[in-house]
């Protein structure tokens, strides 16, 4: 077992009150681990190490170009390497951890991204799911290593990383506070945490209303293009947003902004769980209604018709 192994198992120790309370007493935890394996172990993935299926969509991806170029208007950086190599000083390679890293991607494009030296710890509770990106990072030899770890009970050590990187996972914790309060402790001073998640209620993707308001949206579109598009989104069972409407909240005690974007009342499902996915921003027709939507779903947050479930933020710790 490596150093690292030791530091990211699972602690034996009850949580102390500085970590905060352990919320998974009275779950069955063994079995949640269990099923959140399992949905990931058989969930596609992408020649580039990434959520496939309804995630991988080419409206979807047009969201988010979309995004990039109008609500990250603020941020004059690249990506998250360049902003590291810009705006901070370290002595030493960029140390990088990765929370609930999955597949590992994104950390794969962020290994890519730097022009400095750098090393990327991935750490997720299904280790099974890093054999791609192993191979790949061996292949293209980037500085990228991976640890198993159970993010709801993880030790990290104190004043190790400049970066925290954690991509659509946090809303899996059920710890939230006490792995805020190892996030704080392992920052490197200068360091800062990097979160690309969901919010709203717990075990709840989008709320009925904002799945009847985007259902109306829907009953607009040709037929032709719509397919009777409509969403039923349910409750999730699980570890899928256990206790995500504490997300947000923790994330602005703990931490503060340097630059985030709250964006995406219902646009996420409108093109994963509907075949609005299926259009084509290439063909303009079809790219006609789809920026209707994207322009309904930014005008509802922008007025405060709906809250956005969505973030993309850059944060420090807060000073205590």
């Amino acid at each position: 077992m490596t150093i690292l192994n030791k530091l990211f198992r699972r602690s034996p120790e009850p949580a102390t009150e500085s970590q905060g309370s352990d919320y998974t007493h009275g779950l069955d935890y063994d079995r949640l681990i269990a099923e959140e394996v399992a949905e990931f172990d058989n969930h596609p993935m992408t020649a580039d190490f990434k959520l496939g299926g309804v995630h991988d969509t080419s409206a979807w991806h047009y969201y988010w170009k979309r995004l990039g170029m109008e609500e990250f208007a603020g941020w004059r950086h690249a990506s998250i390497a360049n902003f590291l190599e810009e705006e901070r000083q370290f002595d030493g390679p960029i140390k990088v951890l990765s929370l609930g890293s999955g597949f590992c991607g994104p950390d794969l494009d962020l290994a890519r991204a730097f022009h400095v030296p750098y090393e990327i710890t991935c750490v997720d509770i299904n280790p099974k799911l890093f054999a791609g990106a192993r191979e790949c990072a061996e292949r293209e030899n980037l500085q990228v290593r991976f640890e198993q770890g159970d993010l709801n009970f993880i030790t990290l050590p104190p004043d190790s990383y400049h970066l925290v990187f954690a991509h659509a996972i946090l809303h899996h914790v059920i710890n939230i506070e006490r792995l805020f309060d190892q996030i704080v402790q392992t920052l490197k001073p200068g360091g800062v945490c990097h979160f690309v998640e969901v919010g709203g209620e717990n075990r709840v993707l989008i709320s009925k209303y904002a799945q009847n308001f985007a259902n109306t949206l829907l009953r607009l579109l040709p037929r032709d293009l719509a397919k009777d598009a409509k969403m039923d989104i349910g409750a999730e069972g699980g570890m899928e947003g256990i206790r995500q409407e504490r997300l947000l909240p923790l994330i602005e005690q703990s931490f503060q902004t340097i630059f985030e974007v709250r964006h995406g009342a219902f646009m996420r499902f409108a093109c994963h769980a509907t075949p609005v996915g299926l259009l084509n921003p290439e063909v303009p027709r079809e790219k006609q209604w789809l920026d209707f939507l994207i322009d309904a779903d930014r005008s509802a947050v922008k007025r405060g018709i709906l809250p956005p479930l969505e973030i993309w933020g850059v944060y420090a710790p807060r000073d205590v």
